[in-house]
Parts: C-alpha cells; structure tokens; sequence
C-alpha cells in the first residue's frame, strides 16, 4: 500500500474537522492558539502561556503568569490562587482565604456564613467560632481578635491600640488602651477620647440621648480642628479652619462655607445651589441639575434618566454619558500619551468599545446592563452576542462573524477568507492565490 499523497492527507483532515463542526454551530481550528466550538467552549493561549478556558456558561478557568483563576456559574463559586495567596468562595456560605505573612507563616481564613468561623493565625493561633454561641476570632474584620459569649450578651474586641468589651451589646460598652478610652450607655450616655503617642487628644466624641445631642471635636492633634455640635435634627454645626456648617431641620436647609476654595452652598432639600471660584451648583432635583468645579463637570435632566460626568486629571480627561435605559457611553483620553478608549452600549442592541484608537470592536445583541470584562462578559454575553467585528492594528486587520461562526469574515494584511460553517464554503485569497475549500475539502 502507498503512503497517502498530501491531497489525501489533507482529505483526511478535512473530514475530520468537517465531523466537528457537523456537531456544532461552528468550529474555528487551532489557529493562533486559539479553538472554539462557538458558542459554547473557547479555548485561547498566548504566546507568553497565558490560557483562558470557557465552558459557557458554567466555567471559565484563567492562568495569568503566576496567577490562577477559576469561575463556576459566577458569581456563585470562585477560586483565585498566586504565589502569596489564594481565595475562594461558595456564594452565600462559605469563603476561605490564605496568604503568606512577610516572616513565610501562613495565615488561613475560613467561615461557614453566618454561623461558623475557624482558621489559624501564625502569630495569634488557631481561632474557631461557633455564632452567636462562643468561640474567638483573629486577625480578620481588621481586629487582631473578637470573643463573643452567647451574643449579644457578652463582646470584646481588640486591637493593637485598644480593648473594647460589650456587654448586652449595643448597650454597655467600655473602651480601655494606652490612647484610647471610652464608656457607652445606649442611649443614655457614650464618651470616646484617643491621644497620640506624645498623648496630646486626637479626638473626644460624646452623645446624650442618642440620636439627639451630639458633641465631637475633632483633629485635635493638627493644625485644622474641628468641633461639631449636633441637636438633632432642629440644629447642628460645624466649625473649622476651612469649613464652616450649618443645619436646621437637617436635611432640610444646609449652609456649607469652604474659605480655601471660597465656595459657598446651600442646600433646600432636595435642591442644592452653590457658588465661588471655579464652583457653581445648580440642582433642581429630579428636573435638572448642574455642577462645575476646575476639574469637573456633571450635569442631569430628569435623573436619573439623563445624566453627563466629565473629570479632568492633568493629561486625562474621563467623561460618562447615559440616556437610561438605552444609552451608555464612557471615555478616557490621555492627551499626553496620544491614548483614547470608549465603551458605547445601545441597550440590548449592540455596543461599541474602541482602544488605542487603532482597536474596534462591535458586539450584538448585547444584553448585559454594565461592564464586566472579567466574568460576565466572557461566561454569558458570547450566548447572544449573535454579531461580533473587530479591527485591529495599525494595518487595519479586521474579522466578523455572524450567528457564531455560520458565517465568517477575516483580513489579516493582504489575504481575506470568507468562510461558512467553519469550511463548508470557504474562499481565501491573497496577493498570488485563490484557494477554495467546498465541503471541508480544499482546492
């Protein structure tokens, strides 16, 4: 028997991918490391070795360098791991996170929410809980530890600068440390003082009858203190260096006074009207609204349906725009780095995102609300983006497909291929040559 000539050789595969795509709305080979069974699973790896699995919608499993991360009907499960640490949770029960201390210990954090927490601490050690029965938590809730006994009978929190025991919790609380000291008697009565290490006061917070009679002063340690007196809600005030306040019947009338900025507002809930240098307020909400300052614009009618931001940061100028519900569109340039990137959505037809001003790409149907490249987007969004175009490059290399690849269109440089399920028709051209592909098999 003769070894196969190469037109049978490419017979061969041919059929082959021909069986595939037969089981499948379309099928795109290993080309540029990338395969897909579109809709349904993608499979991509970059020449650095970086991979991203998608099983739509159930799984997208990513390998970025160092880093790992796996998605499992998201947001429902997740697990991210590096060298330092690794996190990963079952929505709404349960979360474990692990990262490594700068000594090499390892600190471990798990909960089954809301009733059981356990993990191990290198420097506190091993801690469990049992809400709202007994049991210790450490170095979570940024506490170095917090003990509960049959909650909210008995509480103590502590940290490195402060204890803080609660009994009949939110009623008896005392607060003991080398700057910070404390007693609350809800609603009666609470007092609370810090100093700093040359133990000059940083701040004193009192109440009398909670909510109504209020005293804090407030940066006592700098040279902008603050002192606000609260008589909820007929009066309250705030005095300061640069800023001075004044409430009635809060939220109802509001005077605000800045004198670094020389600004002035005034709010008539729930209009707003402001003044000054480089400042101007003018807010009849929910009709119509303005905002300017030097750096910023923001502007509303008939909020929130319409509704215009603009931020300036040196070089960079980000602006938002939507028309709700049908309309987004955000923008960032970078007139330094001669750099522009947008993301326009016409809900649920299509969306638009540009990149490097030389990068397009064109999604429909586009059903999600909100951007998400990270999750959303790559699990859910291919199952209806029915139409997909993108360009890219200096040279203007573009691709589209329809209906997931029924049919598709690529012009990379000089040579452009049409292609109908993955071959079925398939017509490439370049410079020097035509080649035609009429049920997977090539002439």
């Amino acid at each position: 028997m003769t070894l196969p000539t190469r037109r049978a050789r490419a017979l061969i595969r041919s059929l082959a991918a021909a069986a595939a795509c037969l089981a499948a709305t379309s099928c795109i080979g290993p080309s540029g490391g990338r395969f897909a069974v579109e809709p349904l699973l993608e499979h991509t790896v970059t020449a650095q070795g970086d991979s991203t699995l998608l099983l739509r919608p159930f799984v997208l499993a990513r390998t970025t360098g160092g880093r790992r991360d796996v998605g499992v009907l998201w947001p429902i499960f997740r697990s991210t791991s590096d060298a330092e640490q690794s996190r990963a949770w079952l929505l709404p029960v349960w979360h474990r996170w692990s990262y490594l201390h700068e000594s090499g210990d390892r600190d471990v954090d798990s909960f089954l929410f809301p009733l059981v927490y356990w993990g191990t601490d290198p420097r506190e050690g091993d801690y469990f809980m049992l809400f709202p029965v007994a049991g210790s938590l450490r170095g979570i809730f940024a506490q170095r530890r917090i003990d509960v006994a049959l909650f909210p009978l008995y509480a103590r929190v502590v940290n490195d600068a402060r204890s803080s025991q609660h009994v009949l919790w939110p009623i008896f609380n005392v607060v003991s440390g080398l700057t910070h000291d404390g007693i609350r008697f809800f609603p009666f009565y609470g007092r609370y003082r810090a100093r700093n290490g040359r133990g000059e006061p940083i701040y004193d917070r009192r109440f009398y009858l909670w909510p109504f009679f209020h005293a804090q002063d407030e940066l006592l340690d700098t040279e902008n203190p603050k002192r606000t007196r609260w008589f909820f809600p007929i009066y309250g005030s705030i005095d300061g260096k640069n800023i001075t306040e004044r409430s009635i019947l809060w939220p109802l009338f509001v005077h605000t006074r800045n004198r670094p900025e020389n600004t002035t507002k005034v709010s008539l809930f729930p209009w707003t009207f402001g003044w000054g240098k480089d400042y101007e307020q003018f807010d009849v909400w929910p009709l119509y609204g303005r905002r300017r300052t030097a750096t910023s614009f923001r502007q509303f009618l008939l909020w929130p349906v319409q509704q215009y931001e603009r931020q300036t940061a040196g070089s960079r100028i980000n602006e938002s725009l939507w028309v709700l519900p049908i309309y987004w569109h955000h923008s960032r340039t970078d007139l330094a780095a001669d750099n522009y990137e947008s993301r326009t959505r016409f809900w649920p037809f299509c969306s638009i995102r540009r990149a490097d001003r030389n990068r397009l790409e064109v999604n429909a149907l586009d059903l999600l609300p909100f951007d998400d490249a990270d999750y959303f987007e790559p699990l859910y969004a291919r199952l209806w983006r029915v139409y997909r175009y993108e360009r890219s490059g200096a040279d203007g290399d573009r691709t589209w497909d329809l209906m997931w690849g029924l049919v598709r269109s690529e012009r990379l440089g000089a040579r452009h291929r049409v292609s109908i399920l993955g071959g079925f028709l398939e017509r490439t051209t370049e410079p020097d040559d035509t080649q035609w592909r009429i049920l997977y098999i090539p002439f």
